[in-house]
Formats: structure tokens, sequence, C-alpha cells
């Protein structure tokens, strides 16, 4: 007696292979979801520069204002072209702009080359290219309410600085 092989058959009646429809369906959908997810988690160079950046000035005014609050001593964050630094050293009339000191316990945060970095200072209207600057926070724990913007290409973050709270407003554009 001869056994008889069981035929397969899918719902439509076909044969128990895909079809090249339901193939290149299934490959559309891997690909928007690919190119979706790779878009969503791939925010390139300039915002880890941006993140990065602002998250040290963002840190850096929450340890000055916390410090000149605890101490009872005024402390400053000071900028220039390549870094930005925290101390307590008070600039005089004669050098406003202190050197970092690593060993009097200044900490040094360094600014990436690709990024530009402006200022709004209190009571103006335009961006200001960031050379060398003091922002003083008080021995009260205030200070003074600035706005920074870094840029790089044609990303941007700028931070509006409260001063009260020490806190910041942000707002990103990655390009």
């Amino acid at each position: 007696m001869e056994k008889k092989a069981l035929k397969m058959t899918s719902p439509t009646g076909r044969g128990s292979g895909y079809s090249l429809l339901e193939v290149l369906i299934t490959l559309a959908i891997i690909a928007l979801f690919s190119g979706f997810f790779l878009l969503r988690f791939d925010d390139g160079r300039e915002g880890e520069l941006l993140a990065g950046t602002t998250a040290e000035l963002r840190s850096a005014a929450t340890l000055a204002k916390k410090r000149s609050y605890a101490f009872k001593r005024d402390h400053y964050v000071v900028f220039d072209r390549k870094r930005f630094w925290l101390t307590d050293r008070e600039p005089t009339a004669g050098t406003p702009i202190i050197d970092p000191n690593e060993e009097a316990g200044d900490e040094v945060y360094p600014i990436p080359e690709e990024l530009f970095l402006e200022l709004l200072p209190l009571g103006a209207t335009k961006w200001m290219p960031l050379n060398r600057f003091v922002w003083r926070f008080r021995d009260s724990g205030l200070s003074e309410p600035i706005g920074l913007r870094l840029t790089v290409g044609r990303s941007y973050t700028s931070l509006k600085f409260n001063a009260l709270t020490g806190l910041a407003e942000e707002e990103t554009f990655l390009d």
C-alpha cells in the first residue's frame, strides 16, 4: 500500500510560498521603521556637542549658585573663547578676567572648537559674540540674568538663565 503525501495550501488556495507582493510589502515596512529609528536616534555630532556643553553650562551655573549661597561668598563663571570655569576669586578692577587656576579649586570646562558661543546680557536685544565675560553669582544666591546661545553649523541651543533660581529655559534646534 502506497502512502499519499499531504499537500499544503495557503488560505487563498495557492501553494505554500509567499507572493512577490507580500515580500515587497514586508520589506517596505521594515525599511520604513528602520529609517524612522535611524533619524530618531541619530542626532549626529552637532547634537552631541550641543547637549554636552549645555549640560556643563547648567551644571556650572547650579554649582556656582549653591556655593555662593552656602559659603556666603560671591562665585563666578568666567568665559573665554576656548573654555569656561567656576571660581570664587573675585576679579579686580585692573584685571577683570581671571585666568583659571585648577590648583586653587577652579573647575574648568572646555568649549569644543566647532561651537560658537554668544551672549545676551540683561537689557540687550541682540546676541553678541562671547569672547571674555564674567558671570557673577552673589552670596545671596542671586545671579545676573543672562542668555547664552551655542551654535554649531545651523543647529543651536539657547539658554536663558533666571536670576532667582539659576535655572535655564532651553530652546534647541537641530538641523
